[in-house]
């Protein structure tokens, strides 16, 4: 029995060595051979080569170098910093490994007082002061072989899943000769930001989000509404909320178009962009706007050669999908309608991979019966919507008043559409007569006057306020950094939107996969549903108020009249009136409790929820992995009783 036992024992020594070895074995196999392989759980595969991002590097022309500076003993401290650095060293040998050996890259490590940190500052980089007073340098410098730099001073923190945009972004472009040319036809400060020249003359000054990406992308041309014709060199013509276009201008588009030209139109029937200067959400919400500052008309005749209509005097309210201000009682804002997956065309390849648009105060978009063009939906509302007069956004009627009258005509609004096929010019006659061209215009030859094209492409939105920062991206600071994370695809729509015009598809597909937020669309489901129980007795309530104060009113009017000797501070009722008003004020108390009552059951049931979340996170889960390993061990130990008794 005991050399059985020790013959036993010699066996499990041997055993567990071998499995140590076995184990380090397969570590270092696994280590060489797997190096790269991940495997992505993620929804999105955010964390998955796109095909455009293999696409671009695969058919890279110019070898492109990056050196990443980056001082990792400093990041150790700092985990923002940190979780960057990593997911940005992993993509760097992703690509390295996809490029077919056009992409090198080096990780220079950054510490003060060395060469390195010289270097770094010498390149343009910038360092990023800690709160201990320590400098952390996260860079990178990329170049191809000729003279194209690409600089990043400090590579921007809580974009992750942007990483691969960005990254890919700079590859692009070293890899192309010049920009493409993008021209620009706006009344909005897109360059100055809000508050217009003024602010930026006083340093106050910051350009849009939107605006910073198109230049980091494309060489924007600013067109002048009162030009005459558009440059040659422009390739797309974006049109973002412009001021009334003269005919000159207007024929100069058509014939943009009708040249072969590509169009992504913004118009919008009421601007709020345009209304204030505040980047906040809820800046005035309540205060009445100035004027009807309408871009829906501004194309004029462009918009029916085109085969479309905005009506000027109308905006879209979509009761299922209206916007919930954070942290606040206000009702949902009909006319703010977030727009997920199901309004969203699933097809374009502009909006194919969209997840979440906040628009505001938009149009609807109609097809005219004569139209000769293909036109297709890109976004739409739900079916619980319907159109305001535009009178009630313009001076912002309070929200659970538009709420409370509110009726859905239950149909779908479209939103956004892209143009394409046959266009007839809206210039039959050629070009309008009008002021001589200026001298700038006198330059450039306008060509023989057009007058169809077979081959339209235009993308219209019948909204411009979503270009708006306030309505998609939150900027903060870290480090000195200025930081912009998005919470809505606002960005991808439009500068993908762009790039789909201009003939590059590659970029699109990791652009709009970078949107990764997901709506709390359950305690949206609990919200609305209280507020339909709670809004009509609030409205309820209102009323009965205003009858109390009618009648409070009519009760001081007739005790003035009745005591013409007093000194008109006394107030006189009789019993029968005082027993009126008692109970009025009863009726308002209680109706003051149920109210109380109602945003309290709202509360606890959102509270009951995020109970049962944390629940499951904190006890469920464990108690599942435990349970799985107590009958995993207990199994293996009636196992080795039963191998133990059948042993002689």
């Amino acid at each position: 029995m005991n050399k059985f036992l020790s013959s036993q024992k010699r066996t499990s020594i041997v055993s567990m060595a071998m499995i140590v070895v076995l184990f380090f074995a397969v570590n270092i196999f696994s280590s060489a051979v797997f190096r790269h392989a991940r495997l992505d759980l993620t929804e999105g595969k955010l964390f998955t080569l796109s095909a455009g991002t293999i696409n671009i590097l695969k058919a890279i022309e110019e070898p492109v170098s990056i050196k990443l500076y980056y001082s990792e003993r400093i990041a150790t401290e700092l985990p923002e910093v940190r979780a960057t650095a990593e997911r940005l060293k992993d993509l760097l040998i992703e690509f390295s490994d996809s490029a077919d050996g056009n992409l090198k890259f080096e990780i220079i490590p950054v510490e003060r007082y060395t060469e390195s940190e010289d270097e770094a500052s010498e390149a343009g980089l910038t360092g990023a002061q800690t709160r201990d007073g320590e400098i952390v340098y996260f860079g990178l410098v990329a170049t191809n072989t000729v003279d194209g730099r690409e600089v990043v001073p400090f590579v921007p923190l809580d974009r992750e899943e942007y990483l691969e945009y960005d990254l890919i972004s700079i590859i692009y472009r070293l890899d192309r000769t010049d920009l493409p040319v993008l021209g620009l036809i706006t009344a909005l400060p897109l360059d100055t930001g809000p508050g217009g020249m003024a602010a930026a003359m006083q340093g106050r000054g910051q350009p849009y989000v939107i605006y910073e990406q198109l230049l980091g992308s494309f060489e924007v041309e600013h067109i002048d509404t009162d030009a005459a014709v558009i440059p040659s060199e422009v390739e797309v013509l974006l049109i973002a909320h412009p001021e009334a276009l003269s005919p000159q201008m207007l024929y100069a588009i058509d014939q943009f178009v009708m040249g072969g030209g590509r169009v992504l139109a913004l118009l919008d029937p009421f601007s709020e962009m345009s209304q204030t200067g505040q980047p906040q959400m809820m800046q005035n919400m309540q205060q009445p706007a100035a004027t009807n500052d309408s871009s829906a008309t501004a194309l004029g005749p462009l918009l029916t050669s085109w085969g479309v209509d905005i009506s000027p005097d109308f905006v879209v309210a979509d009761r299922a999908l209206g916007y919930y201000v954070p942290q606040s009682d206000y009702p949902p804002i009909l006319l703010w309608p977030r727009l997920s997956e199901a309004e969203i065309d699933r097809e374009d390849i502009v909006t194919a991979e969209l997840t979440l648009l906040q628009f505001a105060s938009a149009g609807s978009i109609e097809r005219l019966d004569d139209a000769t063009t293909a036109i297709t939906p890109l976004v739409t509302s739900s079916t619980d919507s319907g159109l305001v007069d535009f009178q009630d956004a313009k001076f912002r009627k309070a929200f659970d008043e538009i709420l409370r009258d509110f009726t859905p005509d239950e149909q779908s609004h479209v939103l956004a559409v892209r143009i394409q096929g046959a266009i007839k010019s809206a210039f039959p006659d050629g070009a309008p007569a009008g002021e001589e061209e200026n001298e700038a215009d006198a330059d450039i030859s306008t060509g023989p006057h057009l007058i169809e094209t077979a081959a339209a492409n235009i993308i219209l939105v019948a909204d411009a306020d979503f270009i708006d920062d306030r309505f998609w991206v939150q900027i903060q600071s870290f480090l000195g950094e200025r930081l912009m994370q998005p919470t809505a695809d606002n960005g991808s729509l439009v500068v993908g939107a762009v790039e789909n015009l201009m003939g590059s598809d590659d970029l699109i597909s990791l652009r709009t996969r970078a949107g990764s937020q997901r709506p709390f669309t359950l305690v949206q489901k609990i919200q609305r549903a209280a507020e339909e129980e709670f809004l009509p007795r609030q409205h309820a309530l209102e009323a009965k108020l205003e009858e109390i104060s009618a009648r409070v009113d009519e009760l001081r009017g007739a005790s003035m009249s009745q005591d013409d000797s007093s000194d008109g501070d006394t107030i006189m009722v009789t019993d029968e009136e005082r027993t009126e008003l008692k109970a009025l004020l009863a009726e308002h108390e209680e109706t003051r409790k149920a109210q109380r009552a109602i945003q309290f059951n709202l509360r606890r049931d959102i509270d009951r929820l995020g109970n049962r979340v944390r629940f499951i996170n904190i006890a469920v889960m464990p108690l599942i992995v435990a349970a799985f390993a107590f009958g995993l061990a207990t199994f293996q130990m009636r196992r080795r009783r039963k191998a133990a008794a059948r042993r002689p």
